[in-house]
């Protein structure tokens, strides 16, 4: 309750006035794009940023008055329901953007939806109020536990750590002793007239019984977001289920990612390393399947935008990555299973196939489903003559380059599987 009753008032005035100019542009022109995504995402995130707001500044009463009717389209309610779903009991969740953050809150606040799990967002980890928001229960989330105090975060020596090594130790400090050590401000290092923090190393690694996990910091610094989820890691000693949103870039999982494993739209750390060289994370074939063919909601079949694009592209890369290893694990009906919800759920019609589709074309020739290949191959290569698949912001040139790499890459698959046919098809 930081603000006063008049400055509530005021805020609430100026924030309205501003979603208000954003519904005018809902009506105007629903179609219109923003960064985001559309007006609507936009104006519902607006909402849910004022609600944050009053969360983490206020309380959860007045943040509840910013929770109208009807935001958020069917499609971005299911999901933030999928995220949501693909967390365990308890579990804390790192997002980064607006879309992986604002509608999660939404369904929680509004429908009581997986209230136990707490949404945090590394972009906004790097303010004192936010994360002291996190001190108290959310909803029916625990707080966390965290060593670091509000005086510990408290003015902008720890907003950025330095890392000064010593030469002489190559040794992997205790991720413990280094948040302690960052606490205690063993190590002060003059800046611009103030005082930062350093750590002398940049190996890390946590101990949880037997099993370890060591990683490197690879810059020359880290911010304060990266030392509270090293709090977080080092304090609650993973009791509770830490996930990463598969949204956000491999830069975010802060050198942890090959500990990961995909368990649907976020990635669980764990204490085994698992990830293959060109992956992140590796993928439990079993609570994947069960998860992605009976637990995820999915919304109603429409043309989509560009930014549901990006989505989808998430949602297939997921569905891609459980049919290759359910295909290594000779369990070919089952990849068949997965590829073929995948193909029903988010079809050319919804969601153009495009050059990232290839790999279910592949997917389907490793289980001898040759027809059901060919078919997405045909559509594919019309989209690309078409010039449908615009993935290159508008560059005449990149995109003739890409097509015809990607046409080239079409020709070696059907070489490789004897789909003379379908090698006809490309001489048209």
């Amino acid at each position: 309750n930081s603000l006063t009753e008049n400055q509530l008032k005021e805020y609430r005035f100026y924030r309205h006035l501003s979603i208000e100019k954003y519904l005018q542009l809902s009506k105007q022109n629903p179609k219109f794009m923003t960064i985001v995504g559309s007006i609507w995402i936009k104006t519902s995130n607006e909402y849910l940023c004022s609600f944050l707001e009053m969360r983490t500044y206020q309380n959860e009463q007045e943040a509840n008055k910013e929770l109208v009717d009807g935001l958020y389209s069917d499609f971005y309610i299911a999901y933030a329901k999928n995220y949501l779903n693909s967390c365990d009991k308890n579990a804390i969740l790192f997002t980064n953007g607006d879309n992986d953050t604002y509608p999660l809150l939404y369904v929680q606040a509004k429908y009581g939806f997986r209230t136990d799990v707490l949404v945090v967002n590394l972009s906004l980890l790097q303010t004192e109020r936010y994360i002291n928001s996190f001190r108290e229960n959310v909803l029916k989330a625990p707080a966390l536990n965290l060593s670091l105090s509000p005086e510990d975060i408290s003015g902008n020596k720890k907003d950025l750590i330095y890392i000064i090594k010593d030469k002489e130790n190559d040794k992997p400090i205790e991720l413990s002793n280094l948040v302690k050590m960052v606490k205690d401000e063993e190590y002060t290092v003059p800046n611009e007239g103030s005082k930062y923090v350093y750590v002398p190393f940049d190996k890390l690694i946590f101990t949880k019984g037997k099993q370890t996990i060591e990683w490197q910091v690879k810059n020359e610094y880290f911010f304060l977001n990266q030392l509270m989820v090293f709090d977080i890691i080092a304090t609650g000693k993973l009791d509770r289920p830490l996930y990463f949103a598969s949204s956000i870039d491999r830069d975010y999982f802060f050198g942890l990612s090959d500990y990961c494993k995909l368990d649907g739209l976020a990635y669980r750390l764990t204490t085994n390393k698992l990830a293959k060289p060109d992956q992140i994370g590796a993928i439990d074939s079993r609570l994947l399947y069960d998860n992605l063919m009976n637990k995820f909601d999915w919304p109603g079949s429409k043309m989509i935008d560009n930014t549901e694009k990006m989505i989808c592209a998430q949602y297939r890369s997921i569905f891609h990555r459980l049919a290759d290893a359910l295909i290594e694990e000779d369990k070919k009906d089952s990849a068949r299973k997965v590829l073929d919800k995948c193909v029903a759920l988010m079809p050319d019609e919804q969601c153009r196939y495009d050059g990232y589709f290839v790999p279910f074309i592949e997917d389907y020739y490793r289980i001898n489903e040759f027809d059901k290949g060919n078919q997405i191959a045909k559509v594919l290569i019309q989209n690309i003559r078409n010039n449908v698949d615009v993935n290159l912001y508008g560059d005449p040139k990149a995109q003739k380059e890409w097509n015809e790499n990607l046409m080239e890459y079409l020709k070696s698959l059907f070489e490789k599987y004897n789909q003379n046919t379908m090698l006809k098809e490309l001489e048209k």
